[in-house]
């Protein structure tokens, strides 16, 4: 990775190709696609939401806690148990006892070697009935917990590239500590890209280069994924595809990503020409025009 900032304080990292798979460091936003925190709750105290409406993985190191999930439960979880809180249903948990958790919320599709992880998990795993969201925290699972500490401290690596890789490092973990079976049980509110189509595919298109290699990573078939784009988007998959390329290449050349050769690499052109007639046709301008019409307005905004 080639690097472009290091501030010392917060150790901020802003690089190419980073992990979260954004033109610019969501750290700049404040907002993470996945976050681990610490929390430690009262007796009679209510864990606070989720953010961004994110879905939750719910680690309990100590004490004791009551969960309901819709009209499921309660669960009562005991110190050295998690349970997996899916976005769309309506949970509440509330200590027992004074009870301290570490939470890892998320609002991405985990993708690796440009394969949905859950979608992964949901081939493997076997036909079971469905037990329950919740598991015993194996030894490996709590060590890898108790490492975290660098993370969950907003003077050290409280940034989301940080965050990312562990929460892929959490899931490698999970599905060699617990096996497809249990792990299909655990996630089986979203297993499927279907059970979250829209998530899916804003956070799995930057790695696809057509709609045939994204239905693939979804593993759905190519008619249905387009029925099911069209339905969810309300606009066909390429025009919504092109509108998301442009915008990210506007974005990132307007937060100073300027070489050709950076940009053509980034957003997978093949050649300078493709780059300079998807500028001209989708953003109205050539790439020379873009950068002009930004460091015009930078130079404005100085002047004032």
């Amino acid at each position: 990775m080639k690097l472009n900032e290091f501030d010392s304080v917060w150790g901020t990292l802003r690089t190419d190709g980073c992990p979260v798979g954004c033109a610019v460091c969501s750290y700049d936003q404040e907002r993470f696609s996945a976050q681990f925190s610490q929390i430690s709750i009262q007796d009679g105290q209510s864990l606070p939401e989720a953010p961004y409406n994110s879905h939750r993985i719910l680690f309990l190191l100590s004490g004791r806690i009551q969960v309901n999930i819709g009209v499921c439960g309660p669960y009562i979880l005991s110190d050295g148990q998690c349970i997996f809180l899916c976005r769309k249903r309506n949970a509440s948990v509330v200590a027992q006892m004074e009870s301290n958790v570490i939470t890892l919320d998320f609002n991405n599709r985990i993708t690796f070697c440009h394969h949905d992880f859950l979608a992964k998990v949901a081939t493997k795993s076997q036909r079971t009935a469905i037990v329950g969201p919740v598991l015993k925290i194996v030894p490996e699972i709590l060590a890898f917990l108790r490492n975290l500490e660098p993370g969950l401290d907003p003077r050290k690596l409280h940034i989301p590239c940080y965050h990312i890789i562990k929460e892929h490092e959490l899931l490698l973990m999970m599905r060699h500590c617990y096996g497809n079976t249990r792990l299909g049980r655990f996630f089986c509110d979203i297993l499927k890209p279907r059970d979250d189509f829209e998530l899916f595919v804003l956070n799995n298109w930057r790695y696809a280069e057509s709609v045939t290699e994204l239905a693939q990573v979804a593993h759905i078939s190519e008619s249905t994924f387009i029925r099911r784009f069209r339905e969810t988007f309300n606009e066909s998959c390429h025009t919504w595809l092109v509108k998301q390329r442009a915008a990210e290449i506007e974005l990132a050349i307007r937060n100073g990503v300027t070489d050709n050769e950076e940009l053509i690499h980034r957003f997978g052109f093949k050649s300078y020409l493709a780059f300079y007639r998807f500028c001209q046709r989708y953003l109205g301008a050539s790439p020379t025009g873009i950068k002009n019409k930004y460091n015009f307005k930078t130079q404005n905004i100085e002047a004032h």
